[in-house]
């Protein structure tokens, strides 16, 4: 599955099919140029990326894109492929926006 979460990241979790063997994630990053990002599962069931700016969790198999690696509105991809080669269907979710951290201009105070 793919989930746009609220702080502008994006979650992409395998299907739990034991012979999940790969899930290939497409998405824009943040300038504008598509980028991939493969999850293997190793044959010591340890997952992998092979995309540095894509954590994920060795155990779960569950990525994450974060906020800044992604372009707002976006739309993430991704295809799981089983052990045998088959492919299954593309799971795709548009990334939210990055939250607000600017903190707001002072008051303006005007002596009457």
């Amino acid at each position: 599955t793919v989930e746009a979460k609220d702080n502008g990241s994006v979650e992409v979790t395998p299907p739990a099919d034991a012979d999940t063997k790969s899930v290939e994630v497409g998405y824009t990053d943040e300038a504008g140029t598509p980028k991939t990002a493969t999850l293997t599962k190793g044959e010591d069931g340890n997952w992998t990326s092979n995309n540095p700016d894509v954590a994920v969790d060795p155990a779960t198999g569950k990525a994450t894109i974060p906020a800044d690696k992604v372009k707002d509105g976006s739309p993430v991809t991704a295809k799981a492929t089983d052990t045998a080669g088959n492919a299954g269907e593309e799971g795709t979710a548009n990334a939210g926006n990055n939250p607000d951290t600017t903190a707001p201009s002072a008051p303006e105070v005007t002596p009457s």
